[in-house]
């Protein structure tokens, strides 16, 4: 089971502080609102991190990279998921490809190589921001 301790504070109906089964959510709540305001998340009884949430975006984050194109993307996505140095590849939208990488290294040496050799038709490649849906998803696994 997965917990979030939340601060001595409460979001009225929809965040209670910890108790004994954890945080009590009313339903329509994003984890990214609870993640805003958590101060360790447990799991298992395990502590997975503590501490303030500008440091869990600095330091938990594996690097990624949003990669824009032009149709068609379907070759491109199975070239960046057969590559050893990536980890995942994400769709979220047509055009957009969001890679996250082993090391920001073997991207930077990488990426373009296995772009260019999949004939993908690039409009731009960028450092994806980090967000905590992303960096909590990570954490937990």
């Amino acid at each position: 089971s997965l917990r979030l301790r939340a601060a001595p504070v409460s979001f009225g109906d929809q965040l209670s502080p910890a108790g004994p089964q954890g945080p009590s959510v009313a339903s329509g709540v994003s984890i990214v609102t609870l993640l805003k305001r958590a101060k360790s998340i447990l799991r298992d009884g395990r502590l997975l991190y503590q501490g303030p949430t500008r440091d869990l975006l600095a330091g938990k984050a594996a690097p990624a990279f949003t990669v824009r194109l032009r149709p068609p993307v379907d070759g491109v996505l199975e070239a960046l998921e057969a590559a050893p140095w990536v980890h995942v590849v994400e769709r979220p939208g047509l055009d957009r490809l969001r890679v996250t990488v082993v090391s920001t290294d073997a991207a930077e040496r990488e990426l373009v190589r296995t772009l260019a050799d999949a004939g993908a038709r690039v409009v731009g490649i960028a450092p994806a921001e980090v967000d905590l849906e992303h960096v909590f998803l990570e954490l937990t696994g």
